[in-house]
């Protein structure tokens, strides 16, 4: 038997699906943070390499050996400057030279204070890039594959309207899922029913918001909803509390409370 009940589309299933919401705002704002870290790290390469190609090369005498990694030389530069500069490299490097040795230098011809020896002049074209794939990991890939998995069920969800086979079914339980401001928000439904073959089958209809369940919950029980809430059992139920549902006859664990996307 064929539902008569509104056909939703996967837009509107998904729009009704909490963790859908919160997997797609947060996917969207890491693919921000990502591509702009992406963005820097080029950028940077970019500039380096801009920065070296534009250095000038000049023969530096060795003036003096500060301690294990600071050298002080003395160049002069293609307009006849004479320039000091103090310099913190490798002690490995240190140790092979020598106070009066020449070494080749880069300078900066805007700013010839600025030089450096050319195992420093290189390109970091990884520094950083780990951090990158980290966060994009965790952060892109993991939320990406989540929302992927909402659309997924939305799609079995729709082909249970499409397809599904209609039936009653009895509600044993209420699990609250979420709060807001201290108050029951969205809740699951646990119930069970029974196929064409007389069969138990048992369901749950996950993400309902609160509102909609509310009717099926004893005016007693609910006045005492608060944080420490517990799962509502059977007994604080309405009697007998029925609801529409749909599902799959060549596979009824695939099944949907009907009423929540009514």
């Amino acid at each position: 038997m064929k539902t008569k009940y509104t056909m939703p589309t996967v837009k509107s299933i998904l729009l009704k699906n909490p963790s859908f919401k919160f997997w797609i705002i947060f996917l969207t704002i890491s693919c921000f943070v990502v591509i702009g870290l992406t963005v820097n790290k080029i950028y940077q390469v970019k500039s380096d390499k801009e920065f070296i190609a534009s250095t000038i090369p000049a023969n530096a005498t060795v003036l003096r050996l500060h301690n294990a990694s600071n050298i002080e030389y003395e160049f002069t530069t293609n307009d006849g400057k004479n320039i000091k500069n103090t310099i913190r490299t490798n002690p490995s490097y240190i140790r092979t030279v020598n106070k009066g040795n020449t070494l080749t230098i880069f300078y900066d011809p805007f700013n010839p204070k600025e030089s450096f020896l050319p195992q420093e002049l290189k390109v970091e074209y990884f520094e950083g890039v780990p951090l990158i794939v980290f966060l994009f990991i965790i952060f892109v890939l993991g939320p990406a594959i989540a929302v992927i998995k909402c659309i997924k069920e939305a799609k079995i969800i729709l082909n249970l309207f499409k397809e599904g086979t209609k039936a009653k079914a009895k509600i044993y339980e209420i699990k609250i899922t979420s709060y807001v401001n201290g108050r029951p928000h969205s809740a699951t439904i646990n119930y069970f029913f029974h196929d064409k073959q007389g069969q138990q089958k048992q369901g749950d209809s996950k993400n309902a918001y609160f509102k909609d369940i509310f009717h099926f919950i004893k005016p007693e029980s609910a006045m005492s909803f608060s944080s420490d809430f517990l799962p509502i059992p059977e007994t604080e139920l309405i009697e007998s509390p029925i609801i529409n549902i749909l599902y799959n006859p060549k596979s009824p664990e695939e099944n949907i409370w009907i009423d929540q996307y009514g």
